[in-house]
């Protein structure tokens, strides 16, 4: 409203600046009236074209440029319009109970077509009172579908012309809605990517064999060589298949380098090889 009211007054400053010009004249004619008549005579009908003109200027063209300023605020706010409307971004526009208001293509491409439904219906993780209030800036992270979404929600700041009372069904006395944009940014390549990154990790690790000494005494000395061999076997046969990397530090003691992905595997069978040397 503040800027709608600027745009005025420039306009009108604009237009009364002949009249002071013309007022200028007026009393220089004047003051060359009391020092010679004739010389008066000569201003006089050029004061009176300066004072036509600007009558003339004030009442004919302020009609036009007050039309030409409607007209180019109209285009410019259609090109604003086009531009959210084409923007690559999935983009809508929210009241403060979560309804959807306005969306672009993209989001209508990507998320739905859906008009008028509310975000909660899109986004069931959304819970009421993760709408912001005031001009909180908040940002959700959900899943739709099989993607991973970061939703920002943000206050829309409204012009004054759009909050006063009795605009666009609003009746005196009501406040306006507020607003809320929504902006949704696909972020599933880069949780997959880091997902990945996270399971190619290498975690090292020790396995130590308890009790192997005291075992390796209860055995023959001809099995011993044989039994170590099977041990090493085994060990080596089972992280294999994952890919680690082992070596053999001492007869009861093995270092391995293994990915991170594979740890769960061995905890969802409770380190079986441990079992299995046993």
């Amino acid at each position: 409203m503040k800027k709608g009211k600027q745009s005025i007054n420039r306009l009108q400053s604009y237009l009364t600046t002949p009249f002071l010009f013309t007022v200028v004249i007026i009393v220089a004619n004047v003051a060359v009236l009391a020092v010679d008549r004739k010389a008066a005579a000569v201003m006089a009908p050029a004061s009176c074209i300066c004072l036509f003109f600007s009558i003339a200027l004030y009442f004919y063209r302020k009609p036009l440029l007050l039309k030409e300023l409607v007209n180019f605020s109209m285009e410019h706010a259609q090109v604003q319009n086009q531009l959210l409307r084409a923007l690559p971004m999935p983009y809508a526009i929210i009241d403060e109970a979560g309804k959807i208001l306005w969306i672009n293509y993209a989001f209508q491409r990507e998320i739905g077509k859906e008009k008028n439904k509310n975000l909660r219906a899109l986004f069931p993780e959304v819970k009421r009172k993760d709408i912001p209030v005031d001009d909180e800036h908040k940002i959700l992270n959900v899943r739709h579908g099989d993607r991973y979404l970061r939703l920002e929600l943000v206050n829309v700041v409204l012009p004054g012309e759009f909050t006063d009372s009795g605009f666009s069904g609003v009746g005196e006395g009501e406040e306006f809605p507020r607003l809320l944009a929504l902006y949704v940014f696909d972020e599933t390549e880069s949780i997959g990517l880091k997902k990945t990154m996270e399971e190619e990790q290498m975690v090292a690790g020790l396995i130590y064999l308890d009790n192997y000494e005291e075992a390796m005494a209860m055995v023959d000395e001809v099995r011993v060589t044989v039994i170590s061999a099977l041990v090493d076997r085994k060990i080596t046969r089972y992280f294999a298949q994952m890919g680690a990397v082992i070596k053999k530090l001492e007869k009861d003691r093995y270092f391995v380098a293994v990915k991170q992905k594979y740890l769960s595997v061995m905890t969802e069978d409770h380190f079986r090889i441990l079992e299995d040397v046993r």
